[in-house]
């Protein structure tokens, strides 16, 4: 018999699952319930489908003002300041390690 990787289910545990679907829900109420399911199941997709292009129109919105020019003037004398901290506290670093060194 065949095995359903997903859930590791054999051939024979599908047929008692059927036939227990059967006697529980009888043969008449089985379409409407795999109507029910196939539904759910379509809404799951679409609702999914919709976050992940929320998500790739956000992402593509950020990129977009990222690498605007306008952003550009902005960041880069940002940066420049920020490199010229960093430069400042390794220098003060340095001149802590320095005189540490001398007092030992």
């Amino acid at each position: 018999m065949f095995t359903l990787l997903l859930f590791d289910i054999s051939g024979g545990e599908i047929i008692v699952v059927i036939l227990f679907a059967l006697i529980f829900f009888g043969s008449k109420n089985i379409p409407e319930l795999m109507k029910g399911l196939g539904k759910g199941i379509r809404e799951f997709k679409n609702a999914t489908g919709n976050i992940q292009r929320e998500i790739r129109e956000s992402a593509e919105k950020m990129q977009n003002q990222i690498s605007n020019p306008l952003d550009a003037q902005i960041t880069n004398p940002l940066d420049q300041h920020i490199e010229s901290f960093e430069k400042e506290i390794r220098k003060v670093e340095t001149d802590i390690h320095q005189s540490s060194q001398d007092n030992s």
